[in-house]
């Protein structure tokens, strides 16, 4: 897995790019991502190219919704049908805006 993150101060928006895979091993790496931000700012979760997302992905996507503020968005783009069908059958729709 690789992360790579960039700022918009304009719009207080952060993209994350995951390429690869989101798992247990990726934890760290990914929260480091997201940690040392302000809880004003607004996340993109881009997913395009991500080939793995397990159950402890989903789970780090749940820590990271609530390490942020209640406020502040989180959209996840990119997603195959397969992660948009997951996202769908756990109901995580309310927690974040799926493209």
């Amino acid at each position: 897995m690789s992360i790579s993150k960039s700022y918009h101060p304009d719009s207080q928006r952060v993209t994350i790019q995951i390429d690869g895979s989101l798992t247990q091993r990726d934890y760290e790496e990914f929260s480091l991502a997201f940690l040392h931000h302000s809880a004003n700012e607004h996340y993109n979760i881009e997913l395009k190219n991500i080939s793995n997302l397990d159950s402890d992905g989903i789970g780090m996507l749940l820590l990271m919704r609530s390490h942020v503020r209640k406020n502040c968005e989180i959209s996840i783009s990119g997603c195959s049908d397969d992660v948009r069908k997951v996202f769908g059958a756990l109901n995580l729709s309310n927690l974040f805006n799926v493209h």
